[in-house]
């Protein structure tokens, strides 16, 4: 898919990509958490859905997360992770923005299978999203569109 998404951006313009750009998104999955499938899928989705996404990879340090958002200029920074143990990087991406003085500058979505709505708003997160659709749906609606 992402491939098939890739020769589609390189027959496009730079007019044409732009005037279709919703926003740009920061994408990435917490340190210590090598998994990436649900990652890529929101992801390719977001793309698909006209946002530029630069997508960190994995095993992204908190900090990591800030500066490429803010070396970019991103309206959202999502991240990811599937294991408990590891989405506790998640509240020090919250804690890394606000000690920025950034925290109103990008807003956070949170995702991944051990989370829930309530512990990802515990974790300052603004939004959650379950799963690739709710968070382009999710995403949209923080965007305001």
């Amino acid at each position: 898919m992402m491939a098939a998404v890739n020769i589609l951006k390189k027959n496009m313009t730079s007019e044409e990509l732009s005037s279709t750009r919703k926003g740009q998104i920061v994408i990435g999955t917490v340190k210590g958490d090598v998994h990436n499938i649900g990652k890529n899928i929101v992801g390719i989705m977001l793309t698909a859905a006209g946002y530029n996404v630069i997508d960190l990879g994995i095993e992204v340090e908190p900090s990591k997360f800030v500066e490429e958002a803010r070396r970019n200029n991103a309206d959202i920074i999502a991240v990811s992770a599937l294991m408990t143990f590891t989405a506790r990087y998640m509240q020090m991406v919250t804690e890394y923005l606000e000690m920025e003085g950034a925290r109103d500058k990008h807003k956070l979505i949170f995702g991944g299978g051990p989370l829930n709505e309530k512990w990802a708003k515990e974790m300052g997160a603004d939004a959650y999203a379950a799963d690739a659709s709710k968070a382009v749906a999710v995403i949209n609606q923080m965007m305001g569109l």
